[in-house]
């Protein structure tokens, strides 16, 4: 290690600045006589105690061998910045975050895709009375590749669906024969096609929910079942048969929960549902929608891109569907490419009118167009197209 000092004795010369005062030490320097000549020994003026600041001052001044980088003072390390440092600092990060901003390689990229490029993909509601086609309409989806159907209402027929061109081969139909359908095995079931699509974009044409009226009933059903079995294991003795206020509201989350995972599919979804004749109770206004609860029913309307209201074939023209709200039907086309009233509304022909194969003026059941009915607003049931 260097020598500090030019002689071994001496503690220290008179003109040199005591290191234990550089580094901060409050004990005072060592003191020592004048001397003349510099061979000649100082005497220090306490005899006893110069050896013991001695000792002490060499250990204190042993961290001079480092550098200032080294071994800063301890009090310029625990003091804050200054105002000017604090407004370099955020100067800095301002200009971080800008480059990070403007430079594609310093932030990871999200997943934009053009408009353009993305598939065009249906989501539609049929709704109506029962018997006006809404199964076999959202079946024929199977002449675009494969689907699966989630018979609820058991109508699905074979025989039927092939008579009215139907590619049935195409058709997975759950649950199978024997197996009851519940929230879980319906979460099962968009948790599997999730997973086939993304393994494959073209595994599955789409999925139909059929209908969409038995599912909800059997939704509130196991949620009203929980309720009573939740109050039986605190030793009370419910009503089994009595659906509570709260039993709608369990099930309108978990319906809509399932609703909008099914909805955001990469593939066509198609959902049936009966009809439901709503009355205003202030204005005595009569509707008509899906036959489900109100507020499911507002929400289901919200998801879907098409809501077409079916008719059977009368004398006032064929089998038919309304695409757009007149009087008090509910009907809804976000695509706006659809004629007012539809002939044969099958899946495959509204893809067709969609994506531009078919138009009003090349459909060749074009000329079955039927006249509108006339909106009335008594409080009696409208003529229906």
């Amino acid at each position: 290690m260097p020598k500090l000092f030019p002689h071994p004795e001496p503690p220290e010369a008179p003109d040199r600045p005591d290191p234990v005062e550089e580094h901060g030490d409050p004990a005072e320097p060592l003191p020592v006589e004048e001397r003349s000549d510099p061979g000649e020994p100082v005497e220090p003026v306490e005899p006893t105690k110069p050896a013991r600041r001695r000792t002490t001052k060499k250990a204190a001044v042993a961290p001079r061998a480092a550098t200032p980088a080294e071994d800063p003072a301890p009090e310029s390390a625990a003091k804050p910045p200054t105002a000017a440092q604090a407004r370099q600092a955020a100067a800095v990060a301002r200009k971080d975050a800008a480059n990070r901003r403007t430079n594609p390689t310093s932030a990871p990229r999200l997943g934009f895709v053009h408009l353009d490029d993305q598939p065009e993909r249906v989501n539609l509601l049929y709704y109506g009375k029962e018997g006006s086609g809404k199964t076999s309409c959202a079946a024929a989806m199977a002449n675009l590749g494969p689907v699966l159907v989630v018979n609820a209402e058991g109508g699905l027929k074979a025989q039927s669906l092939r008579g009215l061109g139907v590619n049935t081969e195409n058709v997975r139909v759950f649950p199978p024969a024997g197996e009851a359908l519940t929230f879980e095995s319906l979460q099962a079931v968009y948790q599997q096609l999730d997973a086939d699509l993304k393994a494959d974009p073209d595994s599955w044409a789409g999925v139909i929910l059929d209908s969409i009226t038995e599912i909800y009933i059997g939704v509130l059903e196991e949620t009203s079942a929980l309720r009573v079995q939740s109050l039986r294991d605190q030793g009370r003795n419910p009503d089994e048969w009595f659906t509570d206020l709260a039993d709608y509201g369990g099930m309108g989350k978990r319906l809509r929960h399932l609703l909008r995972r099914l909805r955001d599919l990469p593939c066509h979804v198609v959902i049936t549902a009966l009809e439901r004749r709503d009355v205003d109770e202030d204005t005595s206004q009569v509707t008509y929608g899906p036959a489900v609860t109100p507020g499911v029913a507002t929400d289901l309307l919200g998801y879907m891109d098409l809501v077409v209201y079916t008719k059977q074939g009368d004398e006032d023209g064929p089998y038919r569907g309304l695409t757009k709200n007149h009087g008090r039907i509910r009907a809804k086309d976000r695509f706006g490419v659809l004629p007012t009233v539809l002939p044969r509304p099958t899946f495959d022909r509204v893809v067709g009118y969609i994506n531009g194969t078919l138009t009003a003026e090349t459909d060749p059941e074009g000329q079955l167009q039927v006249k509108l009915p006339k909106a009335r607003n008594t409080k009696e049931d409208p003529t229906t197209p």
